[in-house]
């Protein structure tokens, strides 16, 4: 179950990385593109291995792609909110690092799992932050400005 959670969260790691890059159809299908990803981690974490490594397999291209988002974001807009949620997804990845090599600090009291949870935690305060700018009205309205239109209007 841990492992088919994991999966869930980077799903939904993917689709917001995928509504930071793209807005529109484009938006709506680099999301979809997550779903063959997210089906075959499912299976192979069901019938294959329920080792944490398979984790990384689904992990890894979501924060990827938030990462992504939020540095090219940050490019066009010009805003440190952005690139405090780019350092998030850095430090999301550091804490995977952290885990997989089981990387700790003192085997009582901050073993690699501790270590890992704590950068993790910090990643996500960062992430919530750089997010909360990408909700807002601001900067929804400055990229549908600059997007152009890709569908013919009826009229």
């Amino acid at each position: 179950m841990t492992l088919q959670a994991i999966g869930l969260a980077a799903f939904a790691t993917w689709n917001v990385g995928a509504g930071i890059l793209a807005t529109g159809r484009l938006g709506r299908w680099l999301a979809l593109a997550g779903v063959p990803l997210v089906v075959l981690y499912s299976a192979a974490a069901l019938l294959i291995t329920q080792e944490f490594w398979i984790a990384l397999t689904i992990y890894l291209p979501g924060v990827l792609l938030l990462l992504t988002g939020f540095c090219r974001a940050a490019g066009r807009n010009q805003n440190w909110f952005l690139l405090v949620g780019a350092a998030g997804s850095g430090l999301s990845l550091v804490s995977s690092l952290i885990q997989f090599t089981r990387l700790g600090i003192n085997p009582d009291y901050l073993n690699h799992n501790a270590l890992a949870h704590v950068v993790q935690a910090i990643a996500l305060a960062l992430i919530y932050r750089g997010i909360r700018h990408v909700t807002g009205s601001e900067f929804i309205d400055a990229r549908t400005e600059s997007v152009p239109e890709f569908l013919p209007t009826s009229g």
